[in-house]
């Protein structure tokens, strides 16, 4: 309980942006601990930047079966997706990103069955990279209507914002799965699909989950029960002030779910009163922000 620690490098090959997650093994047996515990992260880094460092051109993937104390390499060294070549077999139709795009993978999540999802921003579209053998192959959808906000140049995110998906996956117990993103016009999306991606929304399309009238950047999703999820974001009514917002469906999986949403501060008292930085370049001038988190407590509370 947070007593006494250990620690151990488990991922020599990267520099930057792992990930934690657990969930129930599909074949594997765990020792002292019931689930998988997977770590993720972008190799050899996770931003694009080929005058520093190299670009990043895979995602390496770990996994331990005793709860963390040791790790193993999964799907002979990861799962590769380059933001520049045709990606895996499993989409629609081959995808190539333009020079100014790239692919990075956000949070992982694990279904009750022992499969795991790995959400990511595919040039300018949400896609969900599938495993459900413990990570060793994977198959690529891509969430149908997922049109992101697109990078303006080649030197993304030092010239743009990051426009990171950074937690834009959640799973619930009967292994419905939800897709979260930040559309090109600054809407909150939410796709829904019973059928482990196979189909989303009964093909009725996305839906708008943010407030009316706000202009919104970053987003993340938490999943309570089957059909009950909390988003939060960051919304603005001007381009210039923005507020940190929460939003909530008690029935998201039926025909027309309804969404209560809120700001989560006082709104005389923005959380940023001047927008938000430009990419890393503007990061010593103010406020740079990348992330935003949900979760339900025990109790319910969001």
């Amino acid at each position: 309980e947070g007593a006494t620690w250990t620690y151990q490098a488990i991922a020599p090959d990267v520099r930057d942006w792992i990930k934690i997650y657990a969930g129930p093994p599909v074949s594997s047996p765990t020792e002292g601990y019931p689930n998988i515990v997977y770590a993720s992260a972008p190799s050899p880094i996770s931003t694009p930047d080929s005058v520093i460092y190299p670009q990043p051109d895979h995602q390496s993937l770990y996994k331990s079966l005793n709860g963390g104390s040791t790790w193993e390499s999964v799907g002979d060294g990861g799962l590769t997706l380059n933001p520049t070549d045709e990606v895996d077999a499993g989409l629609a139709s081959a995808t190539t990103c333009p020079s100014t795009e790239w692919v990075i993978f956000g949070d992982g999540v694990v279904g009750s069955d022992g499969t795991v999802y790995l959400g990511l921003r595919m040039c300018t579209e949400l896609a969900i990279a599938i495993s459900k053998d413990e990570g060793a192959t994977w198959r690529t959808i891509v969430v149908p209507g997922s049109t992101l906000a697109s990078f303006k140049s080649i030197l993304s995110p030092l010239t743009t914002n990051n426009l990171l998906q950074s937690e834009p996956v959640a799973v619930d117990s009967a292994n419905n799965l939800y897709a979260i993103w930040n559309d090109a016009a600054g809407l909150v999306r939410l796709s829904v699909s019973m059928d482990h991606g196979v189909t989303w929304n009964a093909g009725a399309g996305p839906l708008v989950v943010s407030a009316p009238g706000l202009q919104t950047i970053y987003s993340a999703i938490a999943v309570k029960a089957p059909g009950t999820v909390a988003i939060a974001y960051y919304g603005s009514s001007d381009g210039k002030q923005y507020d940190g917002y929460i939003a909530e469906s008690l029935d998201v999986t039926a025909a027309q779910p309804l969404f209560w949403s809120a700001a989560a501060n006082d709104p005389a008292d923005p959380l940023f009163t001047a927008g938000f930085d430009t990419g890393y370049a503007e990061g010593t001038t103010g406020d740079l922000v990348e992330f935003v988190q949900v979760r339900y407590a025990p109790s319910g509370d969001i």
